[in-house]
């Protein structure tokens, strides 16, 4: 754990905690009380998801509430809960509930990169990402980054080529002026829009990009040098085919499959090709803490075809986590293509354990 703190507590302002964030390259902030005990997180998404916010606001409103870890408890554990809470960074507090510490994914990452060495970059998942071109405005690609939750962008010039990167946080200091005299509704009254319309090309940062033939040990170099999310990941002709974050090597790291694997069984009107498809969905998207895992006996999808009149083509899937001395935990969603409607029931489930694991 890192012992060198930057903390907040909530009479600071927007501006303040997004001025610690840049200088110190964090993304979240714990609040403290005025005993030195953890209230929560701010975080970088939960700044950036009040588009309009007055930078002298407080930020008592935007403290999120998160698990909290003890100089005791192993690195395993904490990599699991930092995966399945899906957060960056998790406090480490003493006996008395007092901050000790802050471990990042960042600090994880640097503990166990030798376990990457020779390990092919395709052993993680690499998200697709669309690309802009230079001549794209702020408009542009601000409701593309937002659309695709990401933080930043490839940005490519008219042959398609890999220029640079273009990031969320930039886009907004230029709307915002990140000052806090100017971030209020009032300023921005019929200014937003002409400076929506600027292009991007003088906030394309110069691109850090690695190879498909690279190795995750460095790729992961790369990232911790530069104090990087994630990577740009080109062809042999520069082309962007995607990104690879710490998230994926996170991932990686945790040994979800050792010998207590979950047993999931799927029912129904579904043929074997979608249930291998389906059982792997699950086991890569569903976020589960290793407490809450401990007590799971198994995970049981029922996907049924619905009939109607109008034959419509509609799937019913119904997604069951049956646990042991608690409430099952069902969820149920009807769409047209069964593997999208998994992955609904997936995100719905996520945001459930969530919650739970936040309060």
């Amino acid at each position: 754990m890192s012992k060198k703190l930057v903390t907040v507590t909530p009479d600071n302002t927007v501006s303040d905690a997004m001025n610690l964030m840049d200088s110190h390259h964090y993304k979240e902030l714990p609040v403290l009380d005025e005993k030195n005990r953890v209230l929560g997180l701010v975080t970088y998404s939960n700044i950036l998801s009040v588009v309009k916010f007055n930078g002298n606001s407080k930020i008592d409103h935007l403290i999120e509430g998160v698990p909290i870890i003890h100089e005791t408890d192993s690195e395993q554990y904490v990599l699991d809960l930092m995966i399945n809470s899906g957060l960056m960074g998790l406090p480490v507090v003493d006996n008395d509930e007092k901050l000790k510490g802050f471990v990042s994914d960042y600090d994880l990452i640097n503990f166990y990169k030798d376990k990457l060495k020779n390990a092919p970059l395709t052993d993680v998942n690499v998200k697709k990402v669309p690309s802009v071109k230079e001549s794209a405005t702020l408009g542009e690609t601000k409701n593309i980054l937002i659309f695709n939750k990401r933080d930043r962008l490839p940005v490519v010039d008219g042959n398609g080529k890999f220029v640079g990167t273009v990031l969320l946080l930039d886009i907004l200091r230029r709307i915002y002026k990140n000052d806090s005299n100017k971030n209020d509704k009032k300023n921005l009254s019929g200014k937003k829009n002409n400076i929506l319309n600027n292009t991007i090309s003088d906030l394309v940062r110069k691109g850090i990009k690695i190879s498909f033939d690279s190795d995750l040990y460095q790729t992961a170099n790369m990232m911790l040098n530069n104090q990087l999310l994630g990577l740009i990941i080109v062809n042999s002709e520069n082309q962007p085919l995607g990104a690879v974050d710490r998230c994926s090597i996170l991932k990686l790291l945790s040994d979800f499959n050792n010998d207590s694997e979950i047993k999931i069984d799927i029912v129904g009107e579904v043929n074997r090709n979608a249930v291998d498809e389906i059982k792997k969905i699950i086991k890569t998207q569903l976020k589960l803490l290793p407490s809450y895992q401990s007590s799971i006996k198994g995970i049981k999808v029922f996907i049924k075809r619905v009939h109607d009149d109008q034959n419509t083509g509609k799937v019913d899937v119904r997604l069951t986590i049956i646990r042991e001395g608690f409430n099952d935990l069902l969820i149920q969603k009807t769409d047209y293509d069964i593997l999208l409607t998994v992955m609904e029931c997936i995100d719905n489930a996520n945001t459930l354990i969530k919650n739970k694991i936040r309060k």
